[in-house]
């Protein structure tokens, strides 16, 4: 993985689609009959994970 550069930049790609959609989501107030709370855990849960996910590549910056 770490030497295929185009796998790497298609996957960080997908993630930040992943993170505009999760925004689009978030502004949508009908999304959670349950209420804030509910949809505010969801979000922070969502979140957490992308970024957890993003930064298991943090050896791209080591390397440029």
């Amino acid at each position: 993985l770490r030497n295929s550069r185009v796998l790497i930049d298609r996957l960080l790609e997908i993630l930040e689609q992943r993170e505009d959609a999760l925004q689009r989501v978030e502004l949508d107030f009908e999304t959670y009959d349950a209420g804030y709370p509910f949809r505010q855990a969801f979000m922070s849960g969502a979140r957490k994970e992308l970024k957890e996910i993003k930064d298991l590549f943090s050896f791209i910056n080591d390397n440029n």
